[in-house]
């Protein structure tokens, strides 16, 4: 990839989602190490590139589509975690579901 490409990754926050289950699915555990990778590229170049693994945040059960699974609000929490963080979300800090 073109610097001149890949520079455009590091103008604004990207995050990446991981469910569970990777020790079950070979194809996904690597995507999850490159996916770390990557993301270390790319904040080594100023960009602000985060993987987020779901059980370390104490989400567990989820699939490689986090948004549809049944604990999608608590996904989606901390996705606002995340864009909040770095002024994406121009709303007051709003408390999580489990704060509610």
């Amino acid at each position: 990839m073109p610097h001149s490409q890949f520079d455009k990754l590091t103008r604004f926050p990207i995050q990446l989602i991981y469910g569970d289950y990777l020790d079950k699915a070979p194809q996904w555990a690597r995507a999850y190490d490159r996916a770390k990778e990557w993301a270390a590229i790319v904040n080594a170049h100023g960009g602000h590139a985060a993987v987020l693994h779901l059980p370390d945040r104490g989400l567990r059960g989820n699939t490689h589509i986090a948004f549809a699974d049944l604990n999608n609000v608590a996904v989606a929490d901390l996705l606002s975690e995340f864009l909040h963080r770095h002024g994406l979300d121009k709303r007051p800090a709003h408390k999580t579901r489990k704060d509610r």
